[in-house]
């Protein structure tokens, strides 16, 4: 009889203390419960492991049909059989050796199934460790289920306050709404998780870039946050922008707010190895043109360029930016393009006109172009071969470009050198100061 009666303690539906009509929303809300009891030790972890299995069997349309045809469920998996979201579910060793050698990818895999990602498992459950774990590896916090669900609408609905505040810290969009027409708050069984999303909502910046709140940021939300400051990825609001693929608010952050293009991540990732990996061609375009560093690797030893596999309009981009015309990016000024694209054995090469690289950047007066070329080997005192045969000093006296004079002047430019009208650097329509200062 004790034997009897313990199978019978086992069956799905009593280990939830349901009836075999019960709804699915009662399953949901009788597994919540089970979990809050794990999560006060009220109950083992042998018998949590056999709710979760018991979940599985029941809230699976199929799997339900069947136990209550057959009352056969699977009650037990080995480790080695368990996926990735059971192991979510409660046992992080085994799921750090799972995903040891694994991809973004496989990391974010759904359940052909159900549609449940590791990350929204976990969350369900509410392990904190868990989902730590799991975003900080690259689970996309925004994946949803076949009801359109994230984790964090899994973790409000279930009542884990710490996973909730975790995931709104860390990239997930508070405004997606499932298919019951729900956000995550309106999801929340806890005033508190309610409150939590609440106040975020209006103060937290990295919140807001998440869920793309650009007029949140226009009307000034910013406040005394640094452009540059670091969340528990050590991402920055650009990374996350990027990431997201809002472009509107990456130029935002670059243009009006000269967000730093290069700090990379916990990862090593910089906001171009993101977008490049998520396939955002314009993002990509827009960060190599305002000086997004191509070079950097990540902790794999990839570029950016790498991360874009599978996106061959993103490697394209990549490849044009070395066939930029350099004196065209020496007139522009583009330090950036100079130090990632160009060849150095070209330094003193002229263009059809007979000028050198240091000429048009020292005519236009960009000294830290100036000081790059002269570093790297430019000839200080090449003069042009066609038209006025000019050098580099005698342009930046002209231009009265004072700071470039005396940086010249340090490196060796020849003040005697004259130009086909015969005059001198110093014999240019300049001012008096530089005139001296050539002069001395």
């Amino acid at each position: 009889m004790a034997a009897a009666h313990s199978s019978e303690k086992e069956t799905p539906y009593a280990l939830f203390d349901l009836k075999s009509d019960a709804t699915t929303q009662q399953l949901k809300i009788a597994y919540r419960q089970k979990i809050h009891d794990y999560k006060k030790n009220l109950i083992t972890k042998e018998k949590f492991i056999l709710i979760c299995r018991a979940y599985e069997t029941m809230v699976d349309p199929v799997k339900r049909k069947q136990y209550d045809e057959t009352k056969q469920w699977t009650k037990q998996l080995p480790l080695k059989d368990c996926t990735l979201q059971q192991l979510a579910c409660g046992d992080l060793d085994s799921l750090i050796i799972r995903l040891e050698k694994a991809t973004i990818k496989e990391i974010n895999a759904k359940d052909p199934s159900s549609g449940h990602t590791p990350l929204y498992c976990a969350s369900r459950v509410g392990n904190l460790d868990i989902v730590q774990y799991l975003v900080m590896n690259g689970a996309d916090p925004d994946k949803y289920q076949r009801t359109k669900s994230t984790a964090l609408h899994v973790a409000s609905f279930y009542g884990h306050l710490d996973c909730a505040e975790f995931l709104l810290k860390s990239g997930a969009n508070y405004t997606i709404v499932n298919n019951f027409n729900s956000t995550a708050k309106e999801e929340a069984s806890d005033k508190k998780i309610k409150s939590l999303i609440s106040k975020l909502e209006l103060e937290d910046p990295f919140v807001q870039c998440a869920a793309n709140q650009i007029q949140w940021f226009l009307d000034g939300g910013l406040k005394s946050h640094h452009i540059d400051g670091q969340n528990d990825l050590r991402q920055t609001l650009l990374h996350v922008a990027c990431k997201k693929g809002y472009f509107e608010l990456v130029k935002w952050l670059i243009v009006e707010k000269h967000a730093n293009l290069n700090i990379v991540d916990i990862h090593l990732h910089s906001p171009l190895h993101l977008a490049s990996s998520n396939g955002y061609e314009h993002i990509v375009q827009f960060l190599l043109d305002h000086g997004a560093d191509p070079q950097l690797y990540n902790k794999w030893g990839t570029t950016a360029q790498n991360e874009a596999i599978n996106y061959p309009n993103i490697i394209e981009l990549f490849d044009k930016m070395k066939e930029r015309d350099m004196y065209q990016m020496a007139k522009d000024g583009h330090l950036y393009w100079f130090q990632y694209y160009f060849n150095k054995q070209h330094i003193n090469t002229v263009d059809s006109t007979g000028t050198s690289l240091l000429y048009h950047a020292c005519r236009q007066g960009y000294l830290d172009l100036v000081k790059w070329f002269i570093v790297n080997g430019a000839d200080v005192n090449q003069q042009q071969t066609e038209n006025t045969k000019s050098t580099p000093l005698h342009v930046a006296a002209f231009r009265t470009h004072l700071e470039i004079v005396e940086y010249l002047l340090i490196n060796g430019a020849n003040t005697n050198i004259r130009n086909t009208f015969g005059t001198t650097p110093a014999d240019e329509q300049t001012t008096d100061e530089i005139r001296n200062l050539i002069n001395k």
